[in-house]
Protein backbone atom coordinates (compact mmCIF):
# COMPACT_ATOMS: atom_id res chain seq x y z
CA UNK A 1 0.00 0.00 0.00
CA UNK A 2 1.51 3.47 0.26
CA UNK A 3 1.28 6.73 -1.53
CA UNK A 4 -1.33 5.78 -4.20
CA UNK A 5 1.00 5.65 -6.49
CA UNK A 6 2.69 3.35 -9.31
CA UNK A 7 6.27 4.83 -8.69
CA UNK A 8 7.01 5.03 -12.34
CA UNK A 9 6.66 8.89 -12.37
CA UNK A 10 9.57 9.91 -13.65
CA UNK A 11 10.74 6.76 -15.34
CA UNK A 12 10.61 6.04 -18.86
CA UNK A 13 8.03 4.02 -20.44
CA UNK A 14 8.66 2.01 -23.59
CA UNK A 15 6.37 1.48 -26.28
CA UNK A 16 7.52 -2.28 -27.30
CA UNK A 17 7.55 -3.68 -30.41
CA UNK A 18 7.27 -6.98 -31.93
CA UNK A 19 10.60 -7.49 -32.39
CA UNK A 20 10.70 -6.80 -28.38
CA UNK A 21 7.78 -8.87 -27.07
CA UNK A 22 9.93 -11.70 -29.29
CA UNK A 23 12.87 -11.07 -27.69
CA UNK A 24 11.60 -13.01 -24.13
CA UNK A 25 12.89 -9.77 -22.63
CA UNK A 26 9.42 -8.11 -21.07
CA UNK A 27 6.40 -10.26 -19.44
CA UNK A 28 2.87 -8.96 -18.63
CA UNK A 29 4.29 -8.03 -15.25
CA UNK A 30 5.92 -5.56 -17.39
CA UNK A 31 2.93 -3.63 -18.81
CA UNK A 32 1.62 -0.69 -17.51
CA UNK A 33 -1.62 1.08 -17.93
CA UNK A 34 -1.76 5.30 -18.31
CA UNK A 35 -3.56 6.84 -16.10
CA UNK A 36 -5.44 10.16 -18.51
CA UNK A 37 -3.04 13.12 -18.33
CA UNK A 38 -0.75 15.18 -19.69
CA UNK A 39 2.47 13.89 -18.80
CA UNK A 40 2.47 10.20 -19.87
CA UNK A 41 2.54 8.45 -23.10
CA UNK A 42 -0.44 6.68 -24.44
CA UNK A 43 -0.66 3.65 -25.89
CA UNK A 44 -0.29 3.75 -29.93
CA UNK A 45 -2.71 1.06 -30.41
CA UNK A 46 -6.09 -0.12 -30.26
CA UNK A 47 -6.27 0.87 -26.31
CA UNK A 48 -4.94 4.18 -27.36
CA UNK A 49 -8.06 4.92 -29.02
CA UNK A 50 -10.46 3.87 -26.66
CA UNK A 51 -8.66 6.01 -24.55
CA UNK A 52 -9.46 8.60 -26.89
CA UNK A 53 -12.75 7.42 -27.12
CA UNK A 54 -13.84 7.27 -23.82
CA UNK A 55 -12.50 10.95 -22.76
CA UNK A 56 -14.71 11.51 -25.62
CA UNK A 57 -17.80 10.55 -23.82
CA UNK A 58 -16.72 13.18 -21.15
CA UNK A 59 -16.26 16.10 -23.71
CA UNK A 60 -13.05 16.37 -23.56
CA UNK A 61 -9.09 15.35 -25.56
CA UNK A 62 -5.75 15.02 -24.49
CA UNK A 63 -5.63 17.90 -26.17
CA UNK A 64 -8.07 19.79 -23.45
CA UNK A 65 -6.30 17.80 -20.59
CA UNK A 66 -3.40 20.24 -21.17
CA UNK A 67 -5.07 23.78 -21.38
CA UNK A 68 -6.02 23.37 -17.35
CA UNK A 69 -3.78 25.62 -15.96
CA UNK A 70 -5.04 25.36 -12.59
CA UNK A 71 -2.85 23.31 -10.33
CA UNK A 72 -5.80 21.83 -8.18
CA UNK A 73 -7.76 20.57 -11.46
CA UNK A 74 -5.08 19.79 -13.58
CA UNK A 75 -3.76 16.20 -13.94
CA UNK A 76 -0.50 14.95 -14.67
CA UNK A 77 -1.34 11.48 -15.07
CA UNK A 78 0.31 8.27 -14.09
CA UNK A 79 0.72 4.38 -14.70
CA UNK A 80 -0.98 1.10 -13.12
CA UNK A 81 0.57 -2.11 -13.37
Amino acid sequence: GGGGTSGLKGKAVKVLTEEDVQSGKYSIADVVLPLAGTKIRYPENSTGTYYDEVLGEFGVSKGDLKKLSDRDISLPGDYRR
